[in-house]
């Protein structure tokens, strides 16, 4: 992670999945309140990202949107991230740019590993991330239309 002005990157290194997704979200809407406008994800050592995990993507470009400032750029995606994103319709809502490896940010801060979430916080980022993929795309209302009303069943529960 890396904040230079107006400008944040992070660099998402292994797989994306809900058990990180979390501190995705927590960055992006810390840099935002810091004054970054514009939030770049480096996708070049990324290996796999789980819908939870790109439905927290969509969030932030969502809030992007919302607060009137530039979509999350993505960059360096490989072919299958690129897949798995416009799979889920989210080409739609970032904007998806290649550039040499040169142009890349060599120094990074790394975000402390991923907390253990209670079982409640972890459904809830879960449930948020499939919400908002399915209002990005019509298609994904169906797709995740089980796993929303699960994680909605399982909140509901716990209280």
């Amino acid at each position: 992670m890396k904040q230079e002005g107006e400008t944040a990157t992070a660099r998402i290194i292994g797989r994306g999945s809900f058990k990180n997704a979390r501190l995705l979200k927590n960055y992006a809407d810390q840099v935002r309140a810091d004054g970054a406008k514009n939030i770049v994800l480096d996708l070049h050592e990324c290996l796999h990202m789980d819908s939870t995990f790109m439905g927290i993507i969509a969030g932030i470009a969502v809030g992007q949107k919302r607060a009137g400032t530039p979509a999350p750029q993505i960059i360096n995606a490989s072919p299958r991230a690129l897949e798995l994103l416009n799979s889920l319709g989210l080409g739609q809502i970032l904007d998806i740019v290649t550039v040499s490896d040169a142009a890349r940010p060599r120094t990074f801060t790394e975000l402390p590993a991923a907390a253990d979430h209670d079982k409640a916080s972890l459904s809830q980022t879960m449930l948020e991330a499939h919400e908002t993929l399915a209002g990005v795309d019509h298609a994904n209302a169906a797709k995740f239309q089980d796993v929303i009303t699960f994680l909605k069943n399982k909140l509901d529960a716990n209280q």
